[in-house]
């Protein structure tokens, strides 16, 4: 059976969140290159063996005068993300979890109001945001059309984790309309949440996944037989020049991968530059009268043209539309990169159909950019010993998710080590 989603803008954090320069295009083709599995809403493989267990359930249990699918799956869905909310875990839908929670326990299906907002948005959840996925890592097939051989083998391997039935009795008893008090929503949390260890089918399940993803793409096996390390992971989010000194400990740790490495991490700095520049540019026009708040250190020019150049004759560099190019032909000056930045702007938003922030004649769209945050950027830019520093700066403050942490989990899943939820 097919099913059509919604389309949503998925972003990594606040500071991406309007993506005015339409770099998020060129972001998820360079994370494809390494970690094509995931995306930015992709967090546990628990949502990807709940996703497989509940549509084997659903294909066990169909019935021609039954709800849409999309439907069915949430309301067995809803068990599984109030027990993780009793845990307090936090798996997709969470504050909708936490609400019916809230309302008093103990909670059945027949007890939660038909329109109640748990049930609105179905694209919106683990059947949405991991479809894809699921369909990269080979469990569902192309379409939504029905799982692979090794989506069941994941699924039977997920509703087994606990005995007495295992998950199939437990949603066989919520479809009856049992009622769940606390003691058995966190008993079913201990069993299947976030937090609960891999059966050894599900371990194995995984394993051949991430080996038939490896027989496919053999140029990220080193990716996979030695993931990044947690300490490194969280040792890159403490400053900037953490972050600077873990990109080249990454081009250290994975010889063979160094050029795509090099590519990734000369596009984060560049872009954040970049993306900085927009931000200033923006808040200067709505903020007129505190607009030399907002000026950028002149220095920054010639490095982020240099940057870009760099980055051009790179092979494989992804652009956003021609923005790159043009930065690096432009003269060498903020003038000039910043005519070239608001003209990409513009031809972003005709290209979208949608209405710009800035244009030539003044801001269009207004409170786009935080004047408080973006201040004490500056000011912590006017510390800095040179352009290089002031890149480490901008870098860190523009990080994107590059999925190693995620790989090191997915790893950790499959190996049986215990990682937190």
């Amino acid at each position: 059976m097919q099913i059509s989603f919604s389309e949503y803008t998925i972003v990594e954090k606040s500071t991406q969140a309007l993506d005015p320069l339409g770099l998020m295009r060129p972001a998820n083709a360079l994370r494809d290159a390494i970690f094509p599995q995931f995306t930015v809403l992709t967090r546990h493989p628990a949502h990807l063996g709940l996703l497989c267990a509940v549509w084997q359930e659903l294909d066990a249990t169909v019935d021609a005068k039954a709800l849409p699918r999309a439907r069915r799956f949430r309301e067995l869905e809803v068990l599984w993300g109030v027990a993780c909310a009793v845990a307090e875990e936090r798996p997709v839908n969470i504050t909708k979890f936490n609400r019916l929670v809230e309302r008093g326990l103990p909670l059945s299906l027949p007890a939660i109001p038909r329109q109640d907002a748990v049930f609105r948005r179905l694209g919106y959840g683990t059947l949405g945001h991991y479809n894809r996925p699921a369909v990269s890592w080979g469990l569902l097939r192309r379409g939504s059309e029905g799982l692979t051989p090794l989506g069941r083998q994941l699924g039977n391997g997920f509703a087994a984790r606990a005995s007495g039935g295992g998950l199939g009795a437990l949603f066989k008893s919520w479809r009856q309309g049992q009622a769940f008090d606390e003691a058995r929503l966190r008993q079913v949390a201990g069993n299947f949440g976030l937090g609960a260890p891999a059966s050894m089918p599900e371990r194995a399940a995984w394993t051949d996944a991430i080996g038939e993803h490896l027989l496919a793409a053999p140029e990220r096996r080193a990716l996979w037989d030695c993931p990044v390390e947690s300490v490194e992971l969280d040792r890159a989010e403490k400053s900037p020049e953490s972050l600077r000194l873990f990109w080249e400990h990454l081009q250290g740790r994975y010889p063979s991968l160094q050029p795509l490495l090099l590519r990734i991490a000369c596009f984060e700095r560049l872009t954040a530059g970049l993306q900085f520049l927009f931000d200033c540019l923006l808040a200067r026009a709505e903020f007129a009268g505190d607009a030399a708040q907002f000026a950028l250190p002149k220095d920054l020019a010639p490095a982020l043209s240099d940057l870009a150049r760099s980055y051009q004759a790179m092979p494989g560099s992804e652009d956003a539309g021609h923005l790159i190019a043009q930065v690096a032909e432009a003269r060498p000056d903020l003038v000039a990169l910043e005519d070239c930045v608001l003209e990409h702007h513009l031809a972003h938003h005709r290209q979208k159909g949608a209405r710009p922030f800035l244009t030539r004649d003044g801001v269009q769209v207004r409170g786009r950019t935080d004047r408080r945050q973006l201040a004490g950027a500056l000011d912590g830019l006017a510390q800095v010993a040179d352009a290089r520093a002031a890149l480490d700066v901008l870098q860190f403050r523009y990080r994107r998710d590059w999925h190693f942490a995620k790989c090191r989990r997915w790893k950790d899943h499959a190996d049986g080590r215990r990682e937190a939820a």
